[in-house]
C-alpha cells in the first residue's frame, strides 16, 4: 500500500453499510477499492455479483457499451439485482438498467404504492428544485416508516442521511435517491 499508515473508518447504518459493500470491491479481507472498475477489476466484481445474485450472462459475452457501463460498481450493482436469476439481456443500456432495477425494486417494495411514492416523491423534489426533501416534508407525511417507504430504503433506491445544517449540533433528516442517475432517471 502507498500509505499503510493511513485508516479510514467508516460509521453508518446497517443499511447504508449493506449499501457500501454491494458497490464496492474487496480485495481482501480488510480492504476494498472505490471508483469506477478498471479493465483488470471489473470481471472480478462481475463475476463477485454473478455468484451472488446468480444472472447467467457470461462476462465474455458482454457487449463494449456494457463493460464501459458496468465499470460504475452502483451500476453493476443495479444490473446484478435486476437481472437476477436471469440473463442480462444483449446491449441492454442503462435505461433498460434502470428500469428494470426500479420495476424490480417497486414490486418488491409493495408494488403500486410504492411506484405512486417514487412519482410524489420525484414531484416534490422537482418543485423545490433539488434532489432532496427533508423528512418532515409535506409531500411525505404518513410515507416515512410505511411498508412502501421502508422497502425503497431497503432496497437501495431511497436514502435516508442526517445533515448538518448550520453547526455541529443542527442536524436534519433527509431522503434523497440513492444514486443521483435514479432521479434523474
Amino acid at each position: 500500500a502507498m500509505a499503510p499508515w493511513i485508516r479510514i473508518v467508516i460509521a453508518c447504518r446497517r443499511g447504508r453499510w449493506d449499501a457500501l459493500k454491494t458497490h464496492v470491491l474487496w480485495t481482501n479481507a480488510r480492504t476494498f477499492e472505490l471508483g469506477l472498475y478498471d479493465d483488470r477489476v471489473l470481471p472480478q466484481a462481475y463475476a463477485a455479483l454473478q455468484r451472488k445474485y446468480k444472472f447467467t450472462t457470461p462476462f465474455s459475452t458482454l457487449t463494449e457499451a456494457q463493460r464501459q457501463l458496468f465499470a460504475d460498481p452502483g451500476l453493476l450493482a443495479f444490473a446484478a439485482r435486476a437481472f437476477a436469476g436471469r440473463s442480462i439481456p444483449r446491449g441492454a443500456g442503462l435505461v433498460v438498467v434502470l428500469e428494470q432495477f426500479l420495476s424490480t425494486a417497486v414490486e418488491k417494495a409493495g408494488g403500486t404504492d410504492a411506484r405512486e411514492l417514487i412519482h410524489s416523491i420525484v414531484g416534490a423534489m422537482w418543485a423545490r428544485g433539488r434532489s432532496w426533501l427533508t423528512v418532515s416534508d409535506p409531500s411525505l407525511a404518513g410515507q416515512v416508516g410505511s411498508v412502501p417507504y421502508r422497502g425503497l430504503v431497503d432496497a437501495s433506491v431511497l436514502l435516508e442521511e442526517d445533515v448538518a445544517q448550520g453547526g455541529f449540533f443542527s442536524r436534519t433528516r433527509q431522503v434523497r435517491f440513492a444514486r443521483e442517475r435514479i432521479f434523474e432517471f
